[in-house]
């Protein structure tokens, strides 16, 4: 099909061609940046209403010695060697993905102070809380009160 000399090809190729993308669906943006939106959609909660079966993400005596967090690297410690010897990616997420849930059968909660409100921890997101527990089963590093023992006062 040629072009007559009484159309326009602007025109032609105006109406041929797709409508502008105006927005970028959330399935293309990428994991991280998906991760943080919903991030600072979450649920925020108080401090002190952290209970003893939630994981809280962070470094030093808080996180190290919260009851669920002993619980949580009791449960990691448990599914170490499976996940160690795991080759296939799939298989170590969807154990990653099993601790979660189980964590979250029982009530627990991941919780972060990264993007939280002040004085508030945000709960964290499925994807957040499995990339926590990759990050947990794939640890070599033991905690210096697991091998001498509990500190001494």
């Amino acid at each position: 099909m040629g072009v007559s000399s009484n159309e326009d090809p602007a025109v032609i190729m105006k109406a041929e061609s797709p409508p502008p993308k105006t927005t970028k669906s959330v399935g293309s943006q990428p994991l991280k940046k998906r991760i943080n939106s919903m991030a600072l959609e979450a649920e925020h909660v108080p401090d002190a209403s952290a209970k003893e079966w939630d994981i809280i993400s962070g470094r030093g005596g808080k996180s190290n010695h919260h009851p669920g967090n002993k619980r949580f690297r009791q449960v990691v410690d448990e599914m170490k060697s499976k996940y160690r010897t795991t080759n296939v990616k799939t298989d170590k997420t969807a154990l990653s993905k099993a601790i979660v849930d189980y964590v979250e059968s029982y009530g627990g909660r991941f919780l972060t102070k990264k993007n939280a409100k002040g004085g508030h921890y945000r709960v964290m997101t499925k994807a957040e809380s499995r990339k926590k527990t990759s990050q947990a089963l794939r640890e070599t590093k033991e905690l210096k009160w697991k091998l001498n023992g509990p500190p001494t006062p």
